[in-house]
C-alpha cells in the first residue's frame, strides 16, 4: 500500500472521543488534582507542625503533574467508560472510586513513609480522598459535553494498535518529563554562574527550569499528537507521531524512571536499554523513510539493517559492559548524519516539486539538530561546567530544559508540512 493511500477507516478507535477524554482529563487534573493536592499538602504541613512553605516553581510542578496524570487517566477513561456501570457523573464516580482505592487508600495504609507518614492514614485519606472522586465525577460530565460538541465532526479513526503504542509512549514521555523536575538534581555549574550573573535567586532559577520543562513537554507531545490526529489515514504519519514519542520516551528523562522496579523484576532491567535502542532506531527510520515510506536512496536499507544490528548489540551489552554502552551516542550521531545525507540526496534526485517542497524544510532541521548535538556534546566533553548534574554521560544532555528546547524543531517542521504542504494527506 502506498503511504499516500487511504487507511481503512471501518474499525479502530475514534480519536474525537479520545481527544475529549484527554483534554478534559488534563484540565480537571490540573485544577482538581494539582491545585487540590496543593491545598491538601498545606493542611498536612499544618497538622504535622511543619512550617508551611510556598514556591511558584513547586506549585507549577504540582499543577503540571496533576494535568499530566489527569491526561493519562482521561485517556484510560475514554477507553473503558463504556464498561463502567451507570451514566453521567455516576459513571465517573465509579472510575474515581477506583483511583481513590489505588492511589489514596493503598498508599496511605501500606506506604507509611516519607511525607505519607506526616499524618495518620485516616487523616491522609480524608484530605486526599475527595480529589479522585471529584476528578472522576467532573470528568464524566465534561467528556460527555465535549463529545456532544464533536458529534457533528467526521469520524477520525485509528487502529487500536497504533493508539495503544501511542498511549504507552506518551505516558512514559510525560512521566520522564516529571522526573526532570527532581529538586535534588543540580544545575550545570555554567547555568549557576549565569543565573547569579543575572541576579536571579535559586528559587527563581528553579521556577524558570520548571516552566521550561513543562512548556517543552506540552509543546513536544502536543505536536506529536497533532501529527497523529492529522494523519490517521496514512500509516507514515502515524509512524512519525509514534517515532517522535519513542525517541522522547527513551531519552528525555533522568534515566531513573524504571529504577523502582529494576531490582525486583528481572524484565524491568531490560526496559531502559530496549527503549533507548528502539527509540533511536525509530527516529533513524523516520529519516530514511521520509517522506513516502520507502528506503530512498537504496543504500539506506542495508545501512538501517546495520545500525539496527549495532543497536541490538548495544542493548545486549548495556547490562554490564560500559564500553559497549558508550557506543550508543556514536551510533546515533552516525545515523543522524547518514539520515541528513540521504534526505539531501533524495531532494536533489526527485523531480516531483511537491516532494521537494516537503523534503527541503525537513532536511534543514535535521542538519541543524545534528550540528547542535555535535556542538553540545563536544562542549560538554571539553567543558565540565556544561554537564548537567556533574554527570559524565552524554545522555544527560537530554535532561535539562535549555538543552531540550531545540528538539522542538523536529515535530514543529513536520506539523507545518502536514498543514501547509499536504504532507501525508490521503486522497
Amino acid at each position: 500500500m502506498s503511504v499516500m493511500s487511504r487507511v481503512r477507516q471501518g474499525g479502530g478507535v475514534d480519536l474525537n472521543r479520545v481527544a475529549a477524554g484527554m483534554a478534559a482529563g488534563a484540565f480537571i487534573g490540573g485544577v482538581v488534582g494539582g491545585l487540590g493536592a496543593r491545598i491538601s499538602m498545606r493542611f498536612v504541613a499544618i497538622l504535622s507542625g511543619a512550617q508551611p512553605g510556598f514556591s511558584l516553581g513547586g506549585t507549577l510542578m504540582i499543577v503540571f503533574t496533576g494535568a499530566i496524570l489527569g491526561l493519562i487517566f482521561g485517556l484510560v477513561y475514554s477507553g473503558i467508560r463504556r464498561y463502567l456501570p451507570g451514566s453521567g457523573a455516576l459513571n465517573g464516580l465509579v472510575f474515581g472510586a477506583t483511583l481513590f482505592l489505588v492511589f489514596v487508600v493503598l498508599p496511605f495504609w501500606l506506604m507509611q513513609e516519607g511525607e505519607l507518614a506526616l499524618v495518620s492514614p485516616w487523616m491522609g485519606i480524608l484530605l486526599f480522598g475527595p480529589l479522585p472522586l471529584a476528578y472522576g465525577a467532573v470528568l464524566a460530565v465534561l467528556v460527555t459535553r465535549l463529545e456532544a460538541r464533536m458529534a457533528e465532526r467526521e469520524s477520525n479513526r485509528i487502529g487500536i494498535g497504533w493508539l495503544a503504542l501511542y498511549g504507552a509512549l506518551l505516558t512514559v514521555t510525560l512521566i520522564g518529563g516529571l522526573s526532570l523536575a527532581d529538586p535534588q538534581l543540580i544545575f550545570p555549574s555554567l547555568f549557576v554562574w549565569a543565573y547569579k550573573a543575572l541576579g536571579l535567586s535559586f528559587a527563581t532559577a528553579r521556577s524558570i527550569h520548571a516552566l521550561l520543562i513543562a512548556g517543552f513537554f506540552l509543546a513536544y507531545c502536543g505536536m506529536a499528537s497533532a501529527l497523529l490526529w492529522s494523519g490517521t489515514r496514512t500509516w507514515m504519519a502515524q509512524f512519525a507521531a509514534v517515532s517522535l514519542l519513542a525517541f522522547s520516551a527513551a531519552f528525555f528523562n533522568d534515566g531513573e524512571i524504571f529504577r523502582p522496579g529494576m531490582n525486583s523484576m528481572f524484565i524491568v532491567r531490560w526496559l531502559p536499554g530496549l527503549l533507548r535502542s528502539a527509540g533511536l532506531m525509530s527516529l533513524l527510520l523516520l529519516l530514511f523513510w521520509f517522506p513516502d515510506g520507502r528506503f530512498t536512496p537504496g543504500w539506506t536499507r542495508p545501512l538501517a539493517i546495520g545500525l539496527g544490528g549495532l543497536l541490538l548489540v548495544i542493548f545486549v551489552g548495556l547490562s554490564g559492559n560500559e564500553t559497549v554502552a558508550d557506543l550508543e551516542p556514536l551510533v546515533g550521531a552516525i545515523g543522524l548524519a547518514c539520515g541528513a545525507l540521504a534526505l539531501g540526496q533524495r531532494y536533489r534526485s526527485t523531480g516531483d516539486p511537491v516532494q521537494r517542497a516537503q523534503i527541503l524544510p525537513f532536511v534543514r532541521v535535521v542538519r541543524l539538530l545534528l550540528i547542535y548535538l555535535v556542538l553540545l556534546g563536544a562542549g560538554a566533553f571539553l567543558i565540565p561546567a556544561m554537564r548537567p548534574w556533574e554527570s559524565e554521560g552524554l545522555e544527560s544532555l537530554f535532561a535539562i530544559g535549555p538543552y531540550l528546547l531545540p528538539w522542538l524543531l523536529l515535530p514543529a517542521v513536520l506539523v507545518r508540512l502536514v498543514r501547509q504542504e499536504n504532507l501525508w494527506r490521503a486522497g
